[in-house]
């Protein structure tokens, strides 16, 4: 399941084989309880997420809206089992634009901005000094 979900999220396509194991390595495993939140809209985000079980909603707060309670924002996506998120927080040091929710108890495995950084780094070096 990780396999073909990082296969399919277009950051990790540039790694070969050895370094996504790593990826995997460094993975955890997060449980989360029906209600509670994985990220919250406006925080700062620094992991990326694949859905190893259960079911999470996507919600997002319109910019302006009264009150930052995500527990009111509109429904904009359902993650199950397979599902990955959180991209764009391995990339870039900006706030979350949504928040997402665990409906039911999930399993998550979690991939930290670190990790990411250590190994894409190492691959690009590997990559280098076989071209030189």
């Amino acid at each position: 399941m990780l396999q073909s979900a990082l296969a399919a999220a277009p950051l990790f396509t540039g790694l070969d084989q050895e370094w996504q194991l790593a990826l995997f390595n460094t993975m955890q495993s997060v449980n989360v309880k029906g209600g509670e939140f994985v990220i919250r809209q406006g925080e700062p985000g620094d992991s990326f997420f694949v859905v190893r079980s259960g079911s999470l909603q996507v919600r997002v707060v319109p910019e302006g809206a009264e009150g930052s309670d995500a527990d009111g924002g509109r429904v904009v996506h359902q993650y199950q089992a397979g599902g990955r998120f959180g991209e764009l927080a391995l990339l870039y040091d900006k706030p979350r634009a949504a928040s997402v929710v665990a409906v039911a108890d999930s399993t998550l495995w979690r991939l930290e901005r670190w990790a990411f950084d250590e190994i894409t780094k190492k691959s690009t070096e590997v990559q280098a000094r076989m071209l030189l």
